[in-house]
């Protein structure tokens, strides 16, 4: 893949050459200080994949320089990366052909998760754009009409989360209080964001009041969160569980941590092989269960996953979710799809890595040694939550599913909600 930088400044262009970096391991990224430079750069390489532009070019304003690529390169996608925030440009931009308009105050994985949006056919517009709504054609309803429209078409969960966010809550908050996960709620209020045609959470909360738009009652719910906090909190080298009138306190184990991965995603299939690399996160020193895991699992992956290379996947996966959450919030169906399988193949390393000495042969069967390893630690956990805690064990053995997919499927109609 080529990409052409088009900026006047070295330092800017330096820069953004480490981000690209990690686009694509192929990418060939060429430079330009100038308009005309950038034209006689387009017209020599006709295999340019992609044009990254700033709006001050020498020689050439950039909307007067992105309407000639537009004539002389149809087919070439033209993104601006400007340090202009101001909605105008952003518009004008758009308007003259630009596939996407990217402030140079954007962070990486927001820049690289828009850029694979443009290279997969889609524009982007950041949210910016929001703040200040378009003139309105003459005839066209008022703003509060529209918003009121475009607002009854919002779920019953986006108002519970849209009701969260006027109370102040954070993302987190809203997940322990809907049991739901943080990409799930990112997605509900970028979706929300746009709905109200509002820039922050701020002016939501007000549109919502101007409205009257919330959600329902809680006793008019079809499904009413219970009363009763259930707890599943790891404190330490112990986890405390609390469900009904039972609690318990168990040692730490690779089981807990699984189950606690699970609960925290309800309703999403998970690959062992992930449910596998989160038992193995901030782990200390291993109880007697881990050590029976180890002893029928001699040289697993995780024994000699380099260090270095995991803490680089799992920031690069860190990334993945937020770039994820973005593409949500734009409804790029495609760009989803794309960044969900690069996380799972990504999750696939982590967990099945190996480093070196000759350990291939334990790599080739990882997925089926993480399915066994997350079904037996999940069992003997709720072997011994039969003992303390009949109920909380009788509910997940029903909910809970492992194998080589696992998930967390509770009755809709009787949730959990789960404070961890």
């Amino acid at each position: 893949m080529k990409i052409l930088i088009c900026d006047d400044h070295e330092l800017f262009r330096a820069g953004l050459r480490l981000v690209l970096a990690r686009l694509e391991e192929s990418t060939e990224l060429i430079d330009a200080s100038s308009a005309e430079e950038t034209f006689r750069v387009a017209e020599a390489d006709p295999d340019l994949d992609l044009v990254l532009m700033d709006l001050g070019m020498p020689g050439m304003d950039g909307l007067s320089a992105l309407g000639v690529l537009r004539d002389r390169f149809p087919a070439l996608p033209v993104v601006i990366v400007s340090a202009s925030e101001r909605d105008a440009d952003v518009r004008a931009a758009i308007d003259r052909g630009a596939s996407g308009f990217i402030p140079k105050s954007s962070s990486a994985p927001v820049l690289l998760a828009a850029l694979r949006l443009v290279l997969s056919g889609g524009v982007y517009v950041p949210p910016l754009i929001l703040a200040t709504p378009a003139p309105a054609p003459a005839g066209a309803p008022p703003a509060t009409d529209r918003r009121r429209e475009r607002a009854a078409a919002l779920t019953p969960r986006q108002l519970e989360v849209l009701d969260l966010m006027a109370k102040g809550r954070t993302n987190r908050e809203i997940c322990d209080r809907l049991g739901i996960a943080e990409g799930t709620v990112k997605a509900h209020v970028a979706t929300i964001l746009e709905a109200l045609d509002v820039a922050n959470r701020t002016e939501a909360a007000a549109v919502m009041r101007d409205l009257g738009i919330g959600a329902a009652p809680e006793s008019e719910r079809e499904v009413d969160t219970p009363a009763a906090e259930s707890v599943f909190r790891r404190e330490g080298e112990y986890w405390t569980i609390r469900h009904r009138e039972s609690e318990c306190h168990l040692r730490d184990s690779k089981g807990l941590r699984y189950l606690a991965f699970l609960l925290r995603n309800p309703g999403r299939e998970c690959d062992a092989l992930e449910v596998a690399a989160e038992g193995r996160v901030d782990a200390p020193a291993a109880p007697a269960e881990d050590l029976e895991d180890r002893s029928r699992d001699p040289g697993g992956p995780g024994e000699f996953l380099d260090a270095q290379a995991d803490a680089v996947s799992r920031q690069r996966l860190r990334e993945l979710d937020q770039e994820l959450a973005a593409a949500r919030g734009w409804g790029s169906t495609e760009q989803v799809a794309r960044l969900e399988e690069e996380i799972r193949a990504l999750q696939r390393e982590v967990a099945g890595a190996v480093g070196i000495g000759g350990h291939e042969g334990h790599a080739a069967s990882a997925s089926e040694r993480a399915r066994e390893n997350v079904s037996r630690g999940v069992k003997m956990v709720l072997d011994r939550l039969r003992e303390s805690s009949p109920d909380l064990a009788a509910h997940l053995q029903c909910s809970i599913k492992t194998g080589t997919f696992c998930s967390y499927t509770p009755d809709p109609t009787s949730p959990i909600r789960w404070n961890f």
